[in-house]
């Protein structure tokens, strides 16, 4: 009977270890995925290089271990490899990667798994890089966006390592060759004249090539005592510009200058100055206006003065008629007279002053030449005058009576001696 019984027990010794393993090792699976479940979850204050929104994960089995290159062209289009380490639970099917700020478009993922963790390797190509909106700059982190089983949205952050977008080396040679051959330069010579007068304001034409590339243009003319005064300048197209004459008070003729810019491709200083031998500023004094006349019924108007045209042409020199507003449209010059030409449909006779500008900074009122009255003919003047003549022709006159009187008393006494010498015996 006993022997019988045997079997019966070790049955049920199998059965009931069996059923106490499971009871043990349920519950131990359970907590082992409930501190795993944690482990993943936890995260820390946001990473102050990430956008906003964006939480950084401090896990061990999710992070950026290595990727390459460290740097590509701003044309975009660098393949980049990535190797990250990531929990079971990852969904990398749906992450999302941004290399410095710019998109990168997954093309492969492989995955290396573990018991707890493994690696995946995500291969993608850049887009190229824009300057955008703020402090935006061709340098930043690694990023994988990935999706969590809670569907949130947990990034990883290569902190430790940046990648560099830089200037591709071809295009930089290209770049700088263009640039060396379109430097802007000036053409001086003989028709290439700087000058002005005292009060400065006038005009200068500037030719040259790749004019359009400057920026802050200015002329600096040197005073005898060596300090520069100095004027703007304004870029017409590539090929022209026109300069005004800085305000210069000091001995002249002549003085030296400078033109200075800043060309706006490349940001360097540009000295556009012209050899040292043709480096001469030509320094006039402002012109002296007198008066204005006009001339019956027609529209002209001439102006009287010394040094009118010296220093500046006959586009800087501006007549207005102060009375009425209108003006007067200079048609020649010269170093004594200027004439223009009235567009008032009204008469001149009336006109007494005008207003005569040349450049911007010099400008005169000038009024008319003052006609002298008619003379009288009861003048003091023409009195003396007639009583002179009247008494020295009375003396010529008497003079002339005189000599004739005397020549004729002469003849007569030769005949009467004659008469006496012939009636002698």
């Amino acid at each position: 009977m006993e022997s019988l019984r045997r079997p019966k027990q070790c049955e049920h010794f199998w059965y009931y270890f069996f059923i106490n393993g499971l009871l043990l090792i349920v519950p131990v699976t359970i907590v082992c995925l409930l501190i795993s479940h944690g482990n993943w979850l936890r995260t820390v204050s946001p990473d102050p290089s990430l956008r906003k929104g964006e939480p950084t994960v401090v896990d061990p089995y999710a992070e950026v271990l290595y990727f390459e290159p460290a740097s590509g062209p701003f044309a975009g289009r660098t393949n980049m490899t990535i190797v990250l380490s990531y929990h079971p639970m990852m969904r990398l099917a749906h992450a999302t990667v941004t290399v410095a700020g710019r998109g990168c478009s997954q093309q492969a993922v492989s995955k290396r798994r573990g018991l707890v963790s493994g690696v995946t390797t995500i291969t993608c190509t850049v887009a190229p890089w824009t300057r955008g909106d703020g402090d935006d700059q061709p340098v930043g982190p690694v990023r994988v966006t990935f999706d969590t089983p809670v569907g949130t949205k947990l990034t990883v952050t290569s902190s430790a390592k940046t990648f560099q977008f830089v200037e591709d080396a071809a295009a930089a040679t290209d770049r700088n060759r263009t640039a060396a051959e379109h430097v802007p330069t000036l053409r001086y010579g003989s028709t290439q004249r700087f000058q002005g007068i005292a009060s400065g304001g006038n005009a200068i034409p500037v030719r040259g090539q790749h004019l359009s590339r400057l920026t802050n243009v200015t002329v600096h003319v040197n005073q005898s005592d060596g300090t520069p005064r100095r004027a703007g300048c304004v870029v017409l197209d590539d090929a022209h510009m026109v300069c005004r004459s800085p305000a210069v008070h000091g001995p002249g003729p002549t003085l030296s200058f400078d033109v200075l810019a800043v060309d706006s491709e490349t940001g360097c200083a540009l000295n556009l100055s012209p050899t040292p031998d043709a480096r001469i500023y030509f320094l006039y004094p402002d012109p002296v206006l007198v008066d204005f006349e006009t001339f019956g019924d027609r529209p002209a108007v001439a102006i009287n003065g010394r040094d009118l045209y010296r220093g500046y042409g006959i586009d800087d020199v501006h007549v207005r008629f102060r009375d009425h507003g209108g003006h007067c449209n200079v048609t020649s010059l010269a170093t004594d007279r200027i004439v223009c030409r009235s567009t008032w449909l009204g008469g001149l006779a009336g006109l007494r002053d005008i207003v005569v500008s040349v450049g911007v900074t010099f400008e005169r009122d000038v009024t008319r030449r003052s006609v002298p009255p008619p003379r009288s003919l009861f003048n003091l003047e023409v009195v003396i005058v007639a009583v002179t003549g009247s008494f020295v022709f009375l003396c010529t006159v008497s003079l002339l009576i005189i000599a004739c009187r005397s020549r004729t008393n002469e003849q007569f006494e030769y005949s009467r001696m004659d008469r006496s010498a012939t009636s002698a015996p």
